[in-house]
């Protein structure tokens, strides 16, 4: 995401509906295999670190592409709602 001149968000001009290379899947799966991991297990540091190697690998990409982008985001959201549980869990 990027900010504009008016101070709106948008879409990062660099995602774009592409195929991905066999490492770009290769890594994502292996971010769903720890996520998943990271969720059933609430092993969250493993799961994260995971997830910081795909943002790492894919911020310098010149193009990225959308569907993995997608995946990603929905596997930041299962972490982050586990997460929430686990905290809520830990103050009841």
């Amino acid at each position: 995401m990027t900010e504009n001149q008016a101070g709106e968000w948008e879409l990062s001009k660099k995602i774009k509906t592409v195929d991905a290379t066999k490492s770009q899947q290769k890594l994502l799966h292996a971010t769903i295999k720890e996520s998943d991991g990271g969720y059933r297990s609430f092993t969250f540091n493993t799961a994260i670190s995971q997830m910081m190697i795909f943002v790492n690998a894919f911020t310098n990409l010149e193009t990225i592409p959308l569907w993995a982008m997608r995946t990603f985001l929905t596997l930041a959201q299962s972490i982050r709602s586990a997460h929430f549980v686990r905290a809520v869990g830990e103050i009841s």
